[in-house]
């Protein structure tokens, strides 16, 4: 199960346990592999602030550090609305952003892109990746996921270092943009309880290692491009043909080591067989269907870095969300957040009511 959900830490520390040095070399293949596609990064640095901060009108600043179990420190930024007597509104809804590979926790406290989040009538708590804004360590597509899990497992603490209430009483929502995607969809899929306020993915990609999955659909290659991914014959803009290697050796043993474990009354071939429709690493599209509550995908129609097709996928995939998808026209990745049909959408979906409040 670890091996599939990407919990490489926990997959690794049970394996080396049991002595079980193929399990342990297939995690190391897709850590190497994965690390090959640091180019995909692009962090830039900001100081941790202590103190509080008024960083926008009525907007206070708090900024926290979540410790993780590979001894890194994931940076925090609260961007929180107050009332005129400086108050923190919790009656607002809370999200919890996982931000794209060329933002940070900065980039939020802009005025033109919080905006966005101010006319939604939001507060939102910003998870900058390893290596990003001010939290420590190396960039790392092998533990996006794990930090996700460490980031909702020390909020609460943090939250009540500062303070503030947990669980929020305005409702706890997820957003993840475009790499961020790939923690949200994680997070969604497997602790989507968490979040009664509902899911939003913008420029979000899709993907899936399940047998017989359909290929990503691809951007056009041109140099703009080659910066961001791979060049390599087959390789992809969202992976390489040396993580699908690796991806594929994870989900073999995983589909032995079930077969093996007797849970399934027939021969370990057979069984095995039997299993490959459930025992291989999850993608965004894999990760999203396990999730049922309230979903937004926003997305670009002519986006030429993350094809809109990405966004259908997922949408097709979330069968049981109550689920929207909305292609604002004619715009990119880079013009989506302007666009009048990104700004209604968000608005409509946080003054939405979710029906488990109205039966409250």
């Amino acid at each position: 199960m670890r091996l599939c959900l990407s919990q490489f830490p926990d997959a690794q520390i049970l394996a080396i346990e049991l002595g079980d040095t193929e399990a342990v070399n297939h995690i190391d293949r897709w850590a190497v592999a994965a690390q090959k596609m640091s180019n995909l990064f692009f962090p830039s640095l900001v100081n941790f602030e202590p103190r509080e901060l008024e960083v926008l009108p009525g907007v206070l600043q708090r900024d926290v550090l979540i410790p993780t179990s590979e001894d890194a420190k994931l940076g925090v930024r609260l961007l929180l609305f107050r009332d005129s007597n400086g108050q923190i509104m919790t009656d607002r809804p809370l999200v919890l952003c996982f931000h794209g590979e060329d933002e940070s926790v900065e980039s939020f406290c802009r005025p033109e892109v919080f905006e966005t989040w101010r006319v939604a009538g939001v507060s939102i708590a910003v998870a900058s990746f390893r290596g990003y804004g001010f939290s420590t360590g190396t960039t790392s597509h092998g533990l996006l996921r794990v930090d996700g899990d460490a980031v909702c497992n020390e909020l609460p603490r943090a939250f009540a270092g500062l303070g503030l209430p947990w669980p929020w009483p305005g409702q706890l929502a997820l957003y993840g943009n475009s790499l961020g995607s790939r923690v949200a969809c994680y997070l969604a899929g497997i602790r989507g309880e968490l979040f009664d306020g509902g899911v939003v993915l913008e420029t979000a990609w899709c993907g899936s290692y399940a047998p017989g999955a359909r290929p990503l659909p691809e951007p056009p290659r041109h140099m703009a491009l080659a910066a961001m991914g791979s060049n390599s014959m087959g390789d992809s803009r969202f992976g390489s043909q040396e993580l699908n290697m690796a991806a594929g050796g994870l989900g073999r043993r995983a589909r032995t080591l079930l077969a093996n474990s007797g849970l399934v009354g027939t021969s370990a071939a057979t069984a095995a067989a039997q299993c490959a429709h459930f025992c291989y690493p999850r993608g965004n599209e894999d990760l999203i269907r396990g999730f049922s509550g309230r979903l937004l995908i926003l997305h670009g129609e002519v986006d030429h870095v993350v094809p809109s097709e990405h966004a259908r996928r997922l949408c097709d995939s979330a069968e049981s969300a109550t689920r929207r998808l909305v292609l604002a026209k004619g715009k990119r990745q880079d013009s989506l957040r302007g666009s009048k049909e990104y700004q209604e959408a968000l608005t409509t979906f946080f003054h939405t009511v979710p029906i488990a409040a109205l039966k409250t």
